[in-house]
């Protein structure tokens, strides 16, 4: 039985009140909420049937999850106690119980009641970019209406907003709603702006701002006077005091409010130059400490005085808010119904409209803005004893609201008795979707700390880490109370945040590892990504063992113990490229889009073509394409015959569809394919009359073998798991839609034009050993052995900065103006305060990821700290700061760009940071009482790599300097012609045939593949593909619903699956092979691997002929069986030959090589090999 602590058994038991859990990174609260259910459920006394509870999870997958792990759970349970009818029932309801996302669960309580709405019971969830495209036609229809009817409302917004066009107003009107419409009934919220614009707030706040600055300039210069006054320097002092006067008398204006006279002040406002030092000038390090102070007061200084007119116009730009703000509400709300109104006609909602809908049905709102509770939320909130739910940090306000109408003896300003919120401030990193952490905080401050017989609402932290490692741990502790406060990260990171080491299993000499790279290097462009590439290449290399079995015993590590963590996808291709080159495989986001992948872009055009053949760039784009295989050569030669014509006249006058003399010889290649081309087109067009989107799509594919094709290229299953997702969205179209193929087209058309995009098709990866790369908002919720976090040094974003308004829920709104006679655009105290604000949140929402990022960690952090010349003024200027205050100050933490600038400051402050403040030049510093080891090591790239190049899809080639220089000198001096002959990749299969020849074997373009047959080859490759792919417990329920299942899902095409005989499987299911299958630890198909042929240390001829020449083997091993302590190796065979010793001769040399690299690359020996003879219908042991 499960050992929990003490805070975990209170989160579990606590009853008759509602609870709020504070779970930190690694603390087992899936485990703590999945227990607190079960025993819920199982309750002798007081059961819970699980059609009485809610439970609301942040993902399908999470909500999948808790299912699954209540089903076991209760499976157990039911073990022990077979005679409760209680524990079964609970278990058969388990599959209809509200365990679901919260937008789920909306859909379903809008069914439950749709009686009570207008509209059907069929309605549909509306696509997103759907969703965006009438939204775009709404918004113009209504703008529209509002010239006529309103023109003089329309010439003030377009005065203030505009240019040339409404365009920009329009995106802002888009843009605002987006903001607004997530408030609980945001038109109160809309009428409560006049008066904030009337309160001066705004003016009032931004003053008290800007008092506080100039209060932190002075005691700054102090700090600077003290120092000059420490090494008697009588010019400086003289040169602080006038600082420090121009200071004190512009705080002294501030005071009188009169703006006017602080602008003509700051307008005069002159600094001295700062004095040259002599020859021998003695405290050098305290003179350029004094001047970094003074030069960041004059900056700060400089941007009020640059910012002066903005107050004394203050008054003027407030009122303009009001007209504005008027005139846009009035726009926002009537869009906001049309919009409703829009969607109901087509009978489709969003997810937003289903939170808004289930709100209105929850409660009421008054004249005067008070929400009550309907007469449903009443009845609900008696009927649901248990609402559960997890992630809540990343709650918005209406789903808040919601969660409290829902709850018992809850209301909208005050949450019930009933709720069992999980959640960790911490690790609330959505704000861009309009999650609001302080929900989550609200609800702990309106609780008291646990205990047992007090019954008020309360709350619990588990703060115990049983993911990660006391380095790890110790780090991030360090870090984030360094930085962490309510001001920056929205949470005071004290003691009783700090995480608690709970796993005990971890080496103890894994020191956070601080990586210090000079991206300055000119020799190389990605120096990062180069460094950190190299550094997990050495790791594999040396062995790095990791901890398995909570510590019982280690493994080497492997690629997929590896994760290397960005702010952003930008740099995810250039990570991937230096990883590739050292043969390491990745896996990682696609950056271009679903809509601009290679696969997808092909079917699209080829529907463009069945659309409209005269179409010259979708015709050139999928003749070019694997499906038709012609070449530039024979385009351009097709596309020649008449420029006048379009390329697919062209085929037809080049055919002699007319008059029967085609000017192409009908023995040529270029007659084939062109014919295929044109009668597949033409084929396709009739189809398109009578056939559904999916099923001309199925079409395609089984005619062209176009996902075969596919398995050849990298990254294979992402592509045809996009290829499955483009079926769905055809059928998707096709049930809300029914416009046809062109209806189709023009939707991806406009998706595309609107910069839209569909989500990509899903691979899963839990079997992947791979180099994973994400960013760190794809990070939540995972963990790895080994994490680098890496561009620390990437700037946050500054694009709120730039918008023409500023958006918060509890500031209001403000915007930048401009003149339209003057053609100046200008910002306003509103927008000002408001940005301010808004970028204190951001600051905070960029700490709590770093913290996500941190804490992914199991056994290692890696670190990388720029430490090019261009770092050293802003290290210094850290340190010096630090030095001044004693410690890291809260507007040094606010002053930060970047994470990397967070993680400098808390290393210089370090006591074990030594080499760090050599490297930047830093003699004087703070350093605190934290004394955990980290290491340091400087590095730099190696970029002198051979590119393993992946013969099965083309790319540009690149020239690199250091290969072409050596090349270059190897033709001039010395020729090795036995070296040259060669290959330098091999596949197993060319090392098998003991033949020096190479041999390319492509797939058969359609046209050459005769109308319902497959070669013997392409028999042979359906079959592996079945073996590759099948469920074999599904196989041996039902060969033929496998093997529909598999055909619907892609895996195979039509010609395959008629290929694929019941006999040969049946078979096969009754072999010793089988057998060994279903005692095996696990099975792995169709094993890729990729491996230095010098690595194999072969004796015989071939490894001779390779040894010392870098040469590369790769293969694909039909099957592995695991056993304990040992593997046996399969291979299938298809080949028509009666005598078995035949074919085990023929590859007893391919079976040898898997045999060497399986070996080489999973540290475990092959005992026993074996091909299946499909043909045979038997087993042939190699040894």
């Amino acid at each position: 039985m499960r050992q929990w602590t003490a805070e975990q058994l209170d989160a579990i038991t606590a009853r008759e009140r509602s609870v709020i859990v504070s779970a930190a990174a690694g603390s087992g609260k899936t485990s703590v909420l999945v227990e607190r259910l079960i025993r819920i459920i199982a309750d002798r006394d007081n059961p819970v049937p699980v059609e009485k509870m809610i439970v609301v999870t942040f993902t399908n997958d999470a909500a999948a999850e808790m299912k699954q792990r209540l089903s076991v759970s209760l499976s157990g349970l039911i073990n022990d106690r077979p005679f409760d009818k209680w524990l079964s029932r609970q278990h058969a309801m388990l599959g209809n119980a509200s365990i679901s996302t919260i937008h789920s669960f909306c859909f379903d309580l809008i069914r439950d009641n749709i009686n009570m709405l207008s509209l059907a019971s069929d309605f549909r969830i509306i696509d997103e970019t759907e969703e965006n495209i009438l939204k775009d036609s709404v918004l113009k229809d209504l703008v529209d209406g509002y010239y006529e009817k309103y023109p003089e409302m329309m010439e003030m917004l377009n005065n203030n907003f505009c240019g040339n066009s409404d365009a920009p107003l329009c995106r802002m009107i888009l843009e605002l709603y987006g903001c607004i419409s997530s408030i609980p009934f945001f038109k109160n919220w809309l009428k409560g702006l006049d008066g904030q614009y009337d309160s001066n707030i705004y003016l009032q706040e931004y003053i008290k701002k800007l008092k506080n600055t100039l209060f932190v300039c002075s005691n700054k210069l102090n700090t600077a006077y003290e120092k000059a006054s420490e090494i008697s320097d009588d010019k400086l002092m003289t040169l602080l005091s006038d600082d420090k006067n121009i200071v004190n008398k512009a705080l002294s204006v501030l005071e009188t409010d009169d703006y006017e006279e602080l602008s003509d002040y700051f307008s005069c406002v002159k600094y001295k130059n700062f004095p040259a030092a002599g020859k021998n000038y003695a405290y050098p390090e305290e003179r350029q400490f004094i001047k970094k102070i003074r030069d960041s007061v004059k900056e700060t200084v400089k941007s009020i005085a640059d910012n002066r007119a903005m107050l004394v116009n203050a008054c003027d730009d407030i009122k303009r808010h009001k007209e504005i703000m008027s005139a846009l509400s009035q726009i926002i709300i009537e869009f906001s119904e049309n919009l409703y109104k829009a969607k109901e006609a087509k009978n489709a909602i969003g997810f937003d409209d289903a939170e808004q809908i289930v709100l209105n049905l929850l409660a009421e709102c008054s004249e005067d803005g008070k929400i009550i509770r309907t007469k449903l939320a009443e009845e609900l909130s008696e009927y649901y004893q248990v609402i559960m739910i997890d992630e809540f940090q990343d709650s918005n306000n209406r789903q808040d609201m919601i969660f409290r109408l829902l709850s018992h003896n809850g209301s909208a300003e005050e949450y019930g008795n009933n709720l069992f919120f999980v959640g960790d401030v911490k690790q609330s990193i959505y704000r861009f979707r309009l999650a609001n952490p302080d929900n989550f905080i609200n609800a702990v401050n309106n609780a008291v700390p646990y205990k047992e017989n007090d019954k008020r609402n309360s709350y619990i932290k588990l703060n115990r880490n049983f993911r990660s490692s006391e380095q790890v741990i110790n780090f991030v502790n360090y870090v984030f109370k360094n930085i962490m406060t309510e001001s920056v990260g929205d949470i005071d990171y004290n003691k009783n945040e700090y995480l608690i080491k709970g796993a005990e299993f971890y080496e103890n000499n894994r020191n956070t590892h601080i990586m210090l790279i000079d991206k300055s290097d000119e020799s190389c462009e990605d120096t990062e990504a180069v460094c950190i590439a190299e550094k997990i290449r050495r790791m594999l290399d040396e062995k790095i063992s990791v901890s398995r079995d909570n510590g019982k015993s280690s493994r080497p590590c492997e690629m997929k113990d590896f994760c290397i963590l960005l702010r952003n996808r930008k740099k995810i291709p250039v990570y991937a490229r230096e990883l590739e080159k050292r043969g390491i495989t990745v896996s990682c986001e696609e950056v271009s889009g679903y809509l601009k992948s290679r696969e997808v872009s092909v079917l699209l055009n080829l529907l463009r073509v069945v659309d409209n053949p005269l179409s010259d760039i979708p015709i050139t784009s999928v003749m070019l394409s694997p499906m038709f295989m012609f070449s530039a050569d024979e385009v351009a030669e097709i596309r020649l015959i008449n420029k006048e014509h379009n390329i697919y006249t062209n085929l037809y006058d080049a055919l002699g569809i007319e008059n029967d003399k085609p000017i192409f010889s009908k023995e040529d290649m270029i007659y084939t394919k062109s014919k295929f081309l044109y009668d597949f087109i033409n084929e396709l067009r009739l189809l398109s009359t009578f056939y559904t989107l999916p099923e001309l799509i199925q079409k395609i594919y089984d005619s062209t073998d176009f996902t075969s094709v596919i398995q050849l290229y990298k990254d294979s299953e992402k592509k045809k798991a996009n290829l499955r997702m483009l079926l769905e969205y055809a059928n998707s179209y096709e049930l809300n839609s029914g416009n046809g193929l062109s209806g189709f087209i023009r939707y991806i058309d406009s998706v595309m034009e609107s910069k839209g995009d569909f989500r990509s098709g899903n691979v899963s990866a839990s079997s992947q050993n791979a180099v994973y790369i994400k960013t760190m908002h794809k990070s939540k919720g995972l963990e790895f052995p080994f994490v680098f976090i890496a561009e620390t040094s990437t700037k946050f974003s500054i694009q709120d900065k730039l918008k023409p308004f500023q958006f918060s829920y509890d500031c209001g709104i403000g915007f930048k103006l401009q003149n339209k006679e003057k053609y100046e655009k200008f910002t306003t105290i509103p927008y000002e305060y408001i940005c301010g604000y808004n970028q204190n949140k951001m600051l905070s929402e960029e700490m709590r990821l770093l913290y996500v990022a941190l804490t992914r960690a199991k056994e290692r952090l890696f670190i990388t700290v720029n430490t090019a010349e261009s770092e050293v003024g802003k290290a210094q200027e850290y340190a010096a700061d630090i030095y001044m205050n004693q410690g890291i100050t809260e507007s040094l933490v606010s002053s930060a760009k970047s994470m990397g600038d967070w993680l400098l400051m808390t290393l210089l402050s370090h006591r074990k940071s030594g080499r760090l403040r050599e490297v930047f030049g830093i003699y004087e510093s703070y350093v605190n009482d934290d004394d955990f080891e980290i290491s340091f090591e400087e590095l730099k790239p190696d970029n002198d790599y051979e590119t393993i190049i992946d013969t099965n899809e083309g790319k540009d080639s690149i020239e690199d300097n250091k290969i072409s220089d050596r090349l270059r000198a190897a033709f001039e001096f010395k020729y090795d012609l036995k070296l040259s002959e060669l290959n330098s990749k091999l596949s197993v299969s060319d090392v098998a045939k003991n033949d020096d020849s190479v041999n390319f074997i492509l797939s058969r373009p359609a046209f050459m593949i005769e109308s319902g047959k497959l070669t013997a080859a392409e028999k042979g490759t359906a079959l592996h593909r079945f073996l590759q792919f099948t469920d074999f417990k599904n196989l041996e329920a039902d060969f033929e619903k496998e093997k529909k299942r598999m055909l619907d899902f892609g895996y195979i095409s039509q010609k395959q699956s008629e290929s694929i005989q019941y006999e040969d499987i049946d078979a096969f299911l009754h072999s010793e092979i089988y057998e060994m299958i279903k005692k095996s630890c696990r099975t792995i198909r169709e094993k890729k691997f990729l491996i230095s042929i010098n690595d194999l240390e072969l004796e015989n001829e071939f490894g001779k002929k390779y040894k010392g020449t870098g040469g590369i083997l790769n293969g694909i091993i039909d099957m592995i069986i695991e056993n304990e302590d040992h593997f046996v190796l399969v291979d299938y065979k298809t080949d028509k030959i009666d005598n078995l010793n035949i074919i085990a001769e023929k590859y007893k040399n391919q079976i040898f090589l898997y045999k060497k690299a399986l070996e080489k690359i999973e540290k475990k020996p092959v005992k026993t090999a074996l091909i299946y003879s499909f043909y045979k219908k038997t087993e042939i042991r190699i040894f």
